[in-house]
Order: structure tokens, then sequence, then C-alpha cells
């Protein structure tokens, strides 16, 4: 996660590259079978959100589309929906 937020916060970071690594560090959480595995999911949508709001424009703050990061959550059967309330109720919002 830390990796993810230090190049997302370099001025001439690339949507593309960002986009891929938090790709990557939630395939990464999904597939942890840990105690608190769904700790780590939620601090990292809770980021994602973060760093998107951060940005001022709409449309290039989306680190990636709800809909993408669904598509990563959906093989882990056992994710509560509450990991992902926060997540899906800020990037939703009209």
């Amino acid at each position: 996660m830390q990796v993810c937020e230090a190049y997302a916060s370099q001025p001439n970071a690339d949507a593309a590259t960002v986009a891929d690594l938090w790709m990557q560090a939630l395939t990464y959480f999904r597939d942890l079978e840990a105690p608190n595995d769904q700790i780590y999911l939620e601090k990292a949508l809770a980021v994602m959100t973060s760093q998107s709001s951060d940005r001022g424009d709409k449309d290039k703050g989306e680190t990636l589309s709800p809909l993408l990061v669904l598509e990563i959550l959906r093989s882990k059967p056992q994710l509560k929906f509450s990991v992902l309330k926060a997540y899906l109720s800020n990037r939703l919002r009209v």
C-alpha cells in the first residue's frame, strides 16, 4: 500500500501505472489468508478513496472504477459487505 501511495503522490506519476499498482495490491490483499485480511482491504480502499478525492478533477482522480474494484474482489466469497460499504458510498456519491 505504501508503494502505491508514494508513487501516486509524485507529480509526474503515470495514471495507468498507479491503477496497475492498486490492482496488484487489491489482488494481493484479496488472496491473503490472514486472520485480519479484510482489514487490509478496507484500508487499501480507504487510501484509494482519499487519493481520488485529493485530486480536484473527478474524472482524472478516480484511481480504479468501482466496477473494476468489485470485479477484483468478487473472487473472495467470504468478504463482508462492510469492507466495501464506505468505499462504495464514497465513490458512488453523486
